[in-house]
């Protein structure tokens, strides 16, 4: 049972009446993300690795026009204790690998009916703590219908190392990380 006094004659949500008509509390919210995702890996001799992947996100907490996103991402390795001029090598150093990667994520995090149009009503003739003459009273449907997904994009170069049968092994990675919000 809903609140009593409801806008809507339609609504079942119990917070959706009058304030001072609540005797009780409730909401409800509901949303839905679909995804398909592809991957292709690639290896050449154990020297040259390549891996692609891309994924496509949509959500229901974006309007019309933005629920979708693409998210790709490539890696990309390269394994020189397998090449032939590191053989003289192989007796001290048993790894040396290079790396870089390159990826966009998708954030869609913001909360559910965030783009749903919504009533907003009030009066504008308050300043500070001060009334003044002329108020003017209204309703308005309000909505940020531009509003889309967070992207978070990750470069990323690494080393790998290992020396004296696996004794002594260094990683070294250096990273950025780039997010833009759009709204």
């Amino acid at each position: 049972m809903a609140g009593r006094d409801n806008l809507f004659d339609n609504t079942t949500v119990i917070n959706a009446g009058a304030s001072d008509q609540q005797f009780t509390s409730g909401e409800a919210s509901e949303n839905a993300l679909v995804s398909l995702f592809g991957r292709v890996m690639y290896s050449y001799d154990s020297r040259y690795m390549l891996s692609a992947s891309i994924r496509r996100d949509g959500s229901s907490r974006f309007a019309d026009g933005h629920r979708y996103g693409v998210f790709p991402s490539v890696s990309a390795g390269w394994n020189v204790m397998n090449e032939e001029f590191f053989e003289s090598a192989k007796a001290v150093m048993n790894e040396l690998k290079v790396r870089a990667s390159w990826g966009k994520l998708g954030n869609q995090e913001i909360g559910n009916y965030k783009t749903q149009r919504t009533l907003k009503s009030g009066m504008n003739g308050m300043q500070g703590n001060s009334w003044w003459m002329g108020a003017i009273t209204g309703t308005a449907w309000v909505s940020p219908q531009n509003l889309t997904w967070k992207e978070t994009s990750t470069y990323n170069i690494g080393l790998d190392m290992s020396f004296f049968n696996g004794r002594l092994s260094f990683t070294a990675d250096a990273y950025t990380q780039e997010t833009t919000i759009f709204y």
